[in-house]
């Protein structure tokens, strides 16, 4: 992913740089039972035809591969290590 890089659907070139706060859920009504897993990466946007990229962190990435999504045997990202990632990032 690159600041100015082309826009792999519209082709525009004018991909632009964010940071970003997302919240990822577990689908369904068992999904509920797990925790939120928060991200907080650089997001590459095009405002040309609005489609948005991102590459989540080593160590929310394992606990999204960790955790059950029907709700059971869960491992939990706390916010606190979210932000501290976030933090060695910046």
């Amino acid at each position: 992913m690159s600041i100015d890089g082309e826009c792999a659907t519209c082709g525009s070139g004018q991909e632009r740089e964010f940071t970003g706060e997302i919240a990822i859920h577990f689908p369904g009504l068992k999904g509920l039972e797990n925790p939120i897993v928060w991200v907080f990466p650089k997001v590459f946007v095009c405002p040309n035809c609005g489609l948005a990229k991102f590459q989540i962190p080593q160590e929310e990435l394992r606990v999204l591969g960790e955790t059950d999504p029907a709700g059971e045997g869960l491992t939990a990202c706390p916010l606190p290590f979210a932000y501290q990632a976030r933090q060695r990032q910046s």
